[in-house]
């Protein structure tokens, strides 16, 4: 069984994003992701609702409910990848990443 878990955070920029969005709080999770066979990996889930992804918590919240959304899905295969760079003692730097 795969157990993850979060912690949210909240990014605030000194200026705006960019010529439409204005200045606002960017909220996001930090994933930890441990999988069957014992490797923990860690990613990122940082929705864009002005892109037309799902808030950040309607993900969290389907994710306790054991619904994976594709944005998720995305941040786990990232946290598969970081796993198994731990697990081989490899850092995605030093190959130039």
């Amino acid at each position: 069984m795969i157990k993850i878990s979060t912690c949210t955070y909240t990014l605030r920029p000194l200026t705006s994003l960019n010529a439409i969005t204005p200045v606002m709080e960017r909220e996001g999770a930090l994933l930890k992701i441990q999988w069957p066979d014992g490797k923990i990996g860690y990613a990122d889930l940082h929705p864009w609702p002005e892109l037309g992804d799902a808030p950040l918590q309607a993900h969290l919240n389907d994710l306790a409910k054991g619904h994976v959304s594709s944005l998720v899905e995305q941040s786990m295969w990232l946290g598969r990848r970081d796993a198994q760079m731990r697990a081989n003692k490899k850092n995605y730097f030093d190959d130039g990443m």
